[in-house]
């Protein structure tokens, strides 16, 4: 093969693998989109635009409410860490694009 010929698949190499970092970013963000949703975007109670869902896991109203606190705050750290992966494969679909 000659040079050109290496250079133009090379070139369509790194295409497809930025185009494949993309999309895996946005597959990771509709993920923590709908781990984030799951919580806080079903329930009954409205406050402002969300509407909160409060369950009785025990007897007590003061304890219901630091479990779903700490439910909560483990769902919007699940869908943390999906959006930081998200926003990793767009930085080195990134990178694929400078190296060309």
């Amino acid at each position: 093969m000659d040079s050109k010929k290496k250079q133009k698949i090379y070139n369509i190499i790194m295409i497809l693998l930025q185009l494949s970092f993309y999309v895996l970013a946005l597959v990771f963000f509709e993920r923590a989109k709908w781990l984030y949703q799951s919580d806080v975007g079903s329930g009954y109670h409205r406050f402002g635009n969300f509407y909160i869902s409060e369950f009785n896991y025990v007897g007590g109203d003061a304890y219901n409410y630091i479990i779903t606190a700490a439910r909560s705050s483990a769902v919007m750290i699940k869908s943390l860490i999906w959006v930081v992966l998200g926003c990793s494969s767009i930085l080195v679909g990134r990178t694929f694009r400078l190296k060309n």
